[in-house]
């Protein structure tokens, strides 16, 4: 899948400090987030004909580790590194996707285990992400879907403390 969008990297020390291309490619590549440790970048890219997730270590060099294997997009690293979470390939309905996870164990090289399907989720598009823990999502419920019911959480900042402590 050609295309015109590119990750780009500023150097913010040293003495060039110009903007350019993680990795020149005449495939379209985004949706890019760096691993906890800051050593690896997941990443979307087109070349295969279809839009998968791959990692990289980062800065780099090094070689492109598949992560996706049917179709992904939006990578989300667990806070530990220790998992990669994406969306599968859009299901019955284009914004019916299945949540993926990979296990990752990064030394000096990567690892990736076939990934697992957690559950299927209508989402708004881009619109989710993972607790620190990998035990916890948040999605961006879409409007136009049909309610049948409601639910109503009260505390829930202090629920989100419990999950998410501060230092």
């Amino acid at each position: 899948m050609p295309g015109g969008f590119n990750i780009w990297v500023r150097p913010m020390s040293g003495g060039d400090r110009k903007p350019a291309p993680f990795m020149p490619t005449r495939f379209a590549i985004d949706e890019a987030r760096l691993s906890p440790d800051g050593r690896w970048l997941a990443y979307v890219s087109g070349e295969s004909g279809q839009r998968e997730v791959y990692v990289r270590p980062f800065p780099g060099p090094g070689k492109r580790t598949p992560v996706s294997v049917d179709g992904g997009s939006s990578p989300r690293w667990r806070g530990d590194g220790r998992e990669l979470f994406y969306l599968g390939k859009p299901g019955r309905t284009e914004d019916e996707s299945a949540l993926m996870v990979a296990d990752i164990k990064a030394t000096t090289e990567l690892s990736v285990s076939r990934p697992r399907s957690l559950f299927k989720r209508r989402y708004a598009l881009g619109g989710w992400d993972v607790i620190p823990d990998g035990q916890h999502f948040v999605f961006i419920q879409d409007l136009a879907q049909p309610r049948t019911s409601i639910t109503m959480v009260q505390n829930w900042f202090e629920e989100l403390k419990r999950l998410v402590p501060t230092k």
